[in-house]
C-alpha cells in the first residue's frame, strides 16, 4: 500500500470516529424492580425539595441548579426553569446570595440547566424553551468577550460577590464548548441558527476530559445530553462513556450512559440501582448507606460511599438514583 493510500485510509478512519451515528437505544428488558423503585423514590424525593420546588444540597443552595435539574429530567421535581433563568442569566438559584456562594453562576450550573431546557422541550413544550434559551443567548452575547466566551456574571455581581479573577474566569466565563451547548439546545427547541450560531457551533467536537470524580460526572452528563439533542454521539465520545462505566463499574449514571448510547442493554445499569446497600426499596439513602448527598459524582474509592455518621443538612441523597433509573429504563429518550 503507497503512502498516499496510508493517509487516505487513516483520514477515513479519523472522519468515522467523528461521525454521529450512536444513536439513543431503547432497552431491550425492563426491570419492573426498578420501575417499581422508581415510582417509589419519585415522591420521596419530591418531599425534599424547598418552596421552589428546588433542591437544596447539604443545606446549601449553591449548586441548587445543576441537582434540581437532574431531579426534574428524572420525574421527582416539576418547577419551572424560568425560575432559574433572571432576564437571561442563569443563576445557582433564585434565593444566591453572596453568603451561599462565590458567584451566582458557574458552568456546572449552566450544564444543569441545560438539562432542563432539553427536559422542557423534550416534554412538548418547545416554544417555552426557545424563549429561555434565547434570553440566554441575549445575556451572553451582550456580555461577550469576543475571544474567550461569554460571561453570565455582570460588573455588578462582580462587586457583590467579591469574584476573584481566578473565579471569574474559572465560574462566570462560558468558554466555547459552553456556548455551542447553548445553541445545541436552541436548535432543539426550533431555533434559528444565525452566523454566530454557526461560528460557536464549528469550534470542534466535545470531547469529555479524562478526570476524576466531579469533573468526569460533569462530562458524562453533558455528552449523554448533547447526544440526546443531537440525537447521536461520535464513536471517540462513546469510547469516553466506556472508559467512564470501566472505571467506575457500581456508577449506575455511568454505566447507563455507556450503554444507552451503546447496545441498549442495561443489566448493569439495573444491578448497580438494585444494590440494596447504597439504595433501599422504599425509602431513600441515608448516611447510613453512604456518605455524599449525591453519589455518583464521586468515584468508588473515596470515602463518600462509605457510611458516615448522620450530619444536619444532608438533604439530596436519591437525586442520583432517579436520574440514573430513568436513564437506564429509556424514558429520557
Amino acid at each position: 500500500m503507497t503512502k498516499a493510500a496510508i493517509l487516505a485510509l487513516a483520514l477515513l478512519s479519523g472522519c468515522s470516529s467523528l461521525k454521529k451515528d450512536n444513536e439513543p437505544k431503547s432497552p431491550p428488558r425492563l426491570s419492573h424492580t426498578v420501575t417499581d423503585q422508581l415510582a417509589a423514590y419519585r415522591p420521596l424525593v419530591a418531599s425534599g425539595l424547598d418552596a421552589h420546588g428546588l433542591a437544596v444540597m447539604g443545606g446549601s443552595i449553591g449548586d441548587s441548579a445543576l441537582f434540581s435539574c437532574l431531579a426534574r429530567v428524572g420525574g421527582a421535581a416539576t418547577f419551572d426553569p424560568a425560575i432559574l433563568i433572571v432576564n437571561g442569566q442563569p443563576i445557582r438559584h433564585p434565593d444566591i446570595t453572596p453568603a451561599a456562594s462565590s458567584t451566582p453562576v458557574s458552568k456546572d450550573m449552566v450544564n444543569g440547566i441545560l438539562w432542563c431546557l432539553w427536559d422542557v422541550a423534550h416534554k412538548g413544550d418547545k416554544a417555552h424553551a426557545l424563549e429561555l434559551v434565547q434570553s440566554m443567548v441575549a445575556f451572553g452575547r451582550a456580555h461577550r468577550d469576543p475571544i474567550a466566551g461569554w460571561f453570565f456574571c455582570t460588573d455588578e455581581d462582580r462587586a457583590k460577590y467579591s469574584i476573584s479573577d481566578e473565579d471569574w474566569i474559572g465560574k462566570c466565563l462560558m468558554p466555547p464548548s459552553t456556548i455551542k451547548d447553548i445553541y445545541r439546545v436552541l436548535k432543539y427547541a426550533g431555533g434559528a441558527c444565525d452566523d454566530d450560531c454557526r461560528f460557536w457551533s464549528d469550534v470542534g467536537p466535545n470531547v469529555p476530559t479524562d478526570g476524576t470524580g466531579f469533573q468526569r460526572h460533569l462530562a458524562v452528563l453533558t455528552t449523554t445530553r448533547n447526544g440526546l439533542l443531537d440525537g447521536a454521539i461520535n464513536d471517540n465520545s462513546l469510547k469516553q462513556l466506556e472508559l467512564a462505566a470501566l472505571a467506575q463499574p457500581r456508577n449506575a449514571l455511568y454505566v447507563a450512559a455507556y450503554h444507552l448510547y451503546g447496545d441498549g442493554a442495561q443489566e448493569a445499569a439495573f444491578d448497580g440501582l438494585l444494590d440494596s446497600a447504597l439504595f433501599p426499596a422504599s425509602v431513600l439513602p441515608t448516611a447510613a448507606n453512604y456518605c455524599a448527598e449525591y453519589l455518583f459524582q464521586r468515584d468508588q474509592d473515596q470515602s463518600d460511599w462509605q457510611p458516615c455518621p448522620p450530619a444536619a443538612g444532608a438533604e439530596g441523597r436519591g437525586i442520583e438514583w432517579v436520574f440514573a433509573a430513568t436513564l437506564a429504563l429509556g424514558v429520557v429518550k
